[in-house]
């Protein structure tokens, strides 16, 4: 007499898989805060930490000038009248800034005006050679006349040169006011001025090199 065939264990079902948790929902005012932010604007400049000493010696220095500072990045900006421009040289220069590095312009249109920049430091003076500043002036866009500070700096005589060529800014009195770089006939175009257009270059700039030469004195 056969047996009855041996039954197996039912298998067990197979689970379905557990679900991923959800993350937690965020407040309806936060997730629109991440979605409307913007990258915060970057901070004013005002008078660098380091140069606040030296704010004083120079108000000190130019007392009289009326001097006024203006916000600045990496260096200090002091702003003389143009009538009062020279004295102030004169008095930085006896202070201990011996040298021009360079000299600059923004030309604000809407204002109908110049500022005029000389920034100045020192190579004899150690304490004084680690800052700039800038000795400026805003004057006139209509007529475009400062006094030429190559009497104090002689340094400042290219510089000067350059911000002519570039702006027809008139440096009364220096010595040899003409274009640095450019042909006159470029430069009688102030190309670093906001109502320069663009042109595309032609033929006249180069044949125009003629009348560059006729300038030359050497």
């Amino acid at each position: 007499m056969s047996s009855a065939p041996e039954k197996k264990p039912n298998a067990p079902a197979p689970q379905a898989p557990t679900p991923a948790p959800k993350p937690a929902a965020q407040p309806a005012a936060q997730s629109a805060a991440k979605q409307s932010a913007v990258p915060a604007a970057p901070p004013k400049p005002t008078i660098p930490p380091e140069y606040q000493e030296l704010q004083k010696k120079v108000a000190e220095v130019l007392k009289g000038l009326n001097p006024t500072f203006e916000p600045s990045r990496g260096y200090l900006d002091v702003v003389v009248a143009k009538e009062h421009l020279v004295e102030a040289a004169r008095r930085l220069k006896e202070m201990g800034f011996d040298h021009v590095i360079s000299v600059g312009a923004i030309d604000y249109i809407a204002k109908k005006q110049f500022k005029v920049m000389y920034h100045l430091t020192s190579y004899l003076n150690e304490d004084l050679s680690k800052y700039v500043v800038a000795l400026s002036t805003y004057i006139e866009r209509d007529s475009p006349h400062v006094p030429s500070l190559t009497g104090i700096w002689l340094s400042a005589e290219f510089h000067e040169r350059e911000e002519y060529e570039m702006f027809g800014i008139i440096f009364d009195g220096h010595p040899d006011l003409r274009p640095l770089l450019l042909t006159p006939a470029v430069a009688a175009l102030r190309p670093l001025r906001k109502d320069f257009v663009v042109k595309e270059e032609s033929d006249d700039i180069e044949t125009d090199y003629e009348a560059y030469l006729a300038t030359k004195w050497w």
